[in-house]
């Protein structure tokens, strides 16, 4: 091999091609995303690529702060931008949410109604985040995004749908009859199902029952749902013979007579320390239960801090 190798003649005057040198600085600015456009593209790409692999930090003669001039930190200036831009969009996303829910009685229907609003808010966010990202966060592919953009609202519709696109709606004159069972001042205090029926009776407009929900709820004042008040935490015993409640019961006699059933009941446990029955009521009668009810279980012998509270 050497012997062939030899043999082959060499070429006469062969120029080769100057290899480039780049300064120190160079390499940095482009590693930090600093170097122009128009000068990093006429760097090969193979120097390029090298570059972004090369260790740098034992390379002799370059000083720091000569060519970062303050940038001394390219990855945490990048990242605050991102963060920076991230959180004015999120902030719009707020607001949106804020909005919708304040003014939409129910989620269900916040997509359907509010597809305008959200249509908006994607054409707001999507140059910061991007059409994609901005489409994935409210869960809605680009292809009804461009539907809903493209849409021009029905005026002869409450939810500005098309007669064409959608031939099962009511007409204008049945959705001004629904308009007026619902507004209507002498029914105001029915329930929609009734108000229902008496559309139905009366032969003004047949529908379905969920339709005329519907459409009852866009014409319609928003009713406030009715919410039982909680009741408030009564007085409570942490042990027994703590608390005593005392109940008195008048039981009436098919002679007319009365009797008054006195019993005595341990607020911890609920359970029933003691009971007395008379046909006439003074005070001697509860003193008398409740001397019984405190010497049975000794509750006149409890230590000097002890107390007991009758109610």
């Amino acid at each position: 091999m050497n012997a062939l190798a030899l043999a082959i003649p060499q070429p006469e005057n062969v120029q080769r091609r100057p290899k480039k040198t780049y300064a120190t600085g160079v390499i940095r600015a482009f590693r930090n995303g600093n170097l122009p456009a128009h000068i990093s593209r006429s760097i090969p790409g193979s120097t390029r690529s090298d570059w972004r692999r090369r260790d740098l930090s034992n390379i002799v003669g370059f000083v720091e702060p000569e060519f970062t001039d303050g940038f001394s930190n390219p990855l945490l200036h990048w990242h605050n931008r991102m963060a920076q831009r991230s959180e004015a969009a999120l902030k719009i996303m707020i607001r949106f949410y804020q909005q919708v829910v304040l003014s939409v009685r129910g989620s269900k229907r916040i997509w359907r109604e509010q597809k305008h609003r959200i249509v908006g808010l994607i054409e707001r966010i999507a140059p910061i985040i991007g059409l994609d990202t901005a489409c994935e966060l409210l869960n809605l592919t680009q292809q009804r995004f461009y539907r809903w953009k493209n849409e021009r609202p029905c005026n002869n519709d409450v939810f500005g749908r098309c007669g064409r696109a959608h031939p099962g709606r009511l007409t204008p004159a049945e959705q001004a009859v629904v308009k007026e069972y619902v507004t209507d001042e002498a029914t105001k205090n029915w329930p929609l199902s009734n108000r229902f029926s008496k559309m139905m009776r009366d032969g003004a407009a047949f529908m379905n029952l969920q339709t005329f929900y519907r459409y009852a709820r866009a014409f319609g004042p928003i009713f406030e749902q009715f919410k039982k008040p909680k009741h408030g935490v009564g007085v409570r015993a942490s042990r027994p013979f703590e608390i005593l409640h005392i109940d008195v019961t008048i039981l009436r006699l098919r002679n007319g007579s009365r009797v008054f059933i006195q019993f005595i009941v341990d607020n911890f446990s609920r359970a029933i320390l003691g009971w007395k029955a008379e046909s006439f009521y003074y005070s001697g009668f509860t003193a008398e239960n409740l001397r019984s009810v405190c010497e049975k279980f000794g509750l006149l012998r409890l230590p000097g801090n002890s107390k007991v509270l009758l109610v």
